[in-house]
């Protein structure tokens, strides 16, 4: 892992629950016991973004989902791996920055309670290195400017127990480069790497109504410039293997901005939340292939959390 040191006087004021507790990431060499960093607001600091729970229990990360449904929505929790947590305080010094390059994470995640229009979320995002505090006062940042700042992005998981997506974001690229099964409109698809009836409830490789594992890796070339993101899902000896080879945003490799990303460190950012304009994620696509055809009309078949656990850093 490497360390970022910023020159940032003072970390950015919130409300409290900010330190939830810890979760330990185990190395080829070592144990890394990183604490669990809330945040108070998912997008702007109106009423309607705080951001719901987060908790942590014997080592197991659950965000959790807000009760009240306004227009179509659900806000759920967000949270970051920090080296060390202080409560009302957000200090991007103290966020995790892993350099992945030519390494594998590994975690079990249960997504049991996600339903069509749910997203649960582990994906990585330079906010070690961000100076902005954001709209959202935690120093947040992402490829779609949910907060008002701009980073590169990596999504390992976006998905429920009917999806799945592993997507690759410059910074200036929200709509990115990915892979897996879901989602789509009127006249476009989303990735089709495998099926419904591989993944799913019930699925014969992937059944999600039961933890499995995710494993994902980021291989470079010769020159030491990342060439592809390579992702796994596993459960009882059965696996579903796809992942990114090619990405390029205005004419130029999408790989070069996030080698630089990669090996400056990126944070671990863990989300739940829901919408009723999830289609893009499960819907079923022009082709009628998707799982989920119809967008919810609330967030009531959210489930009150997904869970990540088992977190692993091999190849170091």
């Amino acid at each position: 892992m490497k360390t970022a040191v910023l020159a940032l006087a003072l970390g950015a004021r919130v409300a409290a629950d900010t330190c939830v507790g810890t979760v330990d990431v185990a190395t080829d060499s070592d144990v890394m016991t990183m604490q669990v960093v809330r945040s108070n607001h998912s997008k702007t600091t109106d009423t309607f973004y705080y951001a719901g729970p987060v908790t942590v229990e014997d080592g197991v990360l659950s965000p959790g989902m807000l009760e009240e449904v306004i227009s179509g929505s659900r806000n759920g929790g967000r949270a970051y791996l920090a080296s060390s947590c202080k409560e009302e305080i957000y200090d991007p010094t103290t966020y995790a920055a892993f350099d992945l390059l030519d390494k594998t994470f590994t975690y079990t995640t249960d997504m049991s309670n996600a339903d069509c229009g749910c997203n649960g979320a582990l994906y990585l995002v330079s906010m070690a290195q961000n100076k902005e505090e954001s709209e959202c006062g935690d120093y947040y940042c992402d490829a779609n400017s949910v907060c008002g700042v701009r980073c590169s992005e990596i999504d390992i998981q976006e998905g429920n127990k009917h999806s799945w997506h592993s997507t690759l974001h410059d910074a200036q690229d929200g709509a990115g480069a990915g892979a897996g099964y879901g989602g789509g409109g009127d006249e476009w698809n989303g990735p089709r790497d495998f099926t419904s009836e591989q993944y799913g409830p019930g699925g014969n490789t992937i059944d999600t109504t039961m933890p499995f594992q995710v494993s994902v890796s980021f291989p470079t070339d010769s020159s030491g410039q990342l060439s592809a993101m390579n992702m796994k899902l596993e459960q009882d000896g059965k696996s579903l293997e796809f992942g990114v080879d090619e990405y390029t945003y205005n004419g130029q490799s999408g790989f070069t901005e996030l080698t630089a990303s990669l090996s400056a460190g990126m944070t671990p950012t863990f989300s739940y939340w829901c919408s009723d304009d999830m289609l893009w994620m499960d819907g079923a696509g022009q082709d009628g292939l998707g799982p989920c055809p119809n967008a919810p009309e609330d967030g009531s078949k959210c489930g009150d959390t997904v869970s990540f656990y088992d977190f692993k850093i091999t190849g170091e």
